[in-house]
């Protein structure tokens, strides 16, 4: 796997053809990449610095910009009650999703509880996705890169999330709606997903000319793809694109290919 610098002491992981690497800015609704973390928490929250408002840091108007994991304990447990609580509203409520009020009486907390460790509504959404995708998105990952088939690996990562997406299609889709899925829980899952794509393509089982950036678009259709009937039936459709044997694709957006460079004509 090549790196590429991007800011100071940051490595991102790449997959490369030529020159054209793959950073979480080459997709608009990506951020910057944060440092892997260890395998036990590689996709959970961050818990906020000392001193910090349990509910994560101050806005303007008086609330908090994101829900974090609080340290003390009973913080702790009650976040993790009301995170779960509100998956599960969402899958009760529909599109237009659950009252706070509904929130903190299924978590059996009252409702100052979920203000004072959330904020608002959007730092419950938040929290209630991460807490989806840390169980229902990233295992599959870490299943995938466990077998011995890195191509059948991202099949089933693919696959996986877009039946997950389906399960919860509600909360995924306020989530999106609001934009409060964060850029680094997807980068992480693409960052595991390099080795997998790497692994596929030198056994010839995924096209050479895709780049990690383009599982990042191929999740962000898989999202899109899971909201329709015939999901399974798109879902073919998407994973033949990276089947090696197609049209030749355009270089990702920023990226040259050597051959070009050198004067040489780009590979067909």
């Amino acid at each position: 796997m090549g790196t590429t610098r991007r800011g100071r002491g940051t490595r991102w992981p790449t997959a490369r053809r030529g020159h054209c690497a793959w950073s979480p800015a080459d997709l608009p609704t990506y951020g910057a990449r944060v440092p892997a973390r260890s395998p036990q928490d590689r996709f959970v929250p961050s818990s906020p610095p000392a001193g910090s408002s349990p509910g994560g840091p101050a806005r303007a108007d008086g609330g908090a910009a994101g829900a974090v994991r609080p340290r003390r304990a009973d913080a702790r447990r009650n976040h993790d009650r009301i995170a779960r609580a509100a998956v599960e509203a969402f899958g009760r409520r529909g599109p237009e999703g659950p009252r706070l009020e509904d929130v903190a009486a299924l978590a059996g907390v009252g409702v100052a509880t979920v203000y004072r460790l959330f904020g608002d509504r959007d730092g419950v959404l938040r929290a209630a996705f991460e807490l989806f995708f840390a169980e229902r998105v990233a295992p599959l990952v870490l299943e995938a890169k466990a077998g011995s088939d890195p191509g059948a690996g991202l099949r089933l990562v693919v696959a996986g999330a877009v039946e997950a997406f389906a399960d919860h299609r509600s909360l995924v889709v306020a989530a999106k709606h609001a934009a409060l899925i964060e850029p680094e829980t997807l980068d992480r899952l693409l960052g595991e997903m390099a080795d997998l794509l790497l692994e596929a393509q030198r056994l010839g089982q995924v096209r050479d000319d895709v780049v990690v950036g383009d599982l990042g678009g191929l999740l962000m259709m898989a999202l899109a793809v899971s909201q329709l009937p015939d999901r399974l039936r798109n879902l073919a459709l998407l994973w033949d694109g990276l089947r090696p044997g197609g049209s030749a694709l355009p270089a990702p957006e920023g990226c040259r290919h050597p051959s070009a460079a050198d004067g040489g004509a780009p590979p067909v």
